[in-house]
């Protein structure tokens, strides 16, 4: 094989990574997957802290379970914190899309 058709060959290589060519999202899929992260990120942070407050429950042997239920709670509060100030973003976002087609 000559040197060009090595070129060649490697141009084609690269040009299948190009993500020009790759199919696109359907309008508004990204912003769905975005907020399932967020929610998966909301009960993640919820369940984690949970599990803190259960281990040092256990290593204290309380029988109230009190630093579980705080744990909770308060990953719970974390999560929802992220997840107003994502959709906040999100809502500026769109704001900002809307004015820049209204006024184009």
């Amino acid at each position: 094989m000559s040197d060009s058709g090595k070129h060649d060959a490697s141009h084609d290589a690269s040009h299948d990574t190009d993500t020009s060519d790759s199919p696109r999202l359907p309008p508004g899929m990204h912003d769905a997957f975005r907020f399932a992260g967020a929610g998966m990120e909301l009960s993640g942070s919820a369940i984690a802290c949970a599990v803190i407050g259960y281990a040092i429950d256990r290593y204290f042997e309380n029988e109230t379970m009190i630093v579980t239920a705080l744990g909770a709670i308060f990953g719970f509060a974390g999560g929802m914190f992220r997840f107003i100030k994502l959709a906040l973003a999100a809502s500026r976002e769109s704001k900002q899309s809307d004015n820049k087609r209204r006024f184009n």
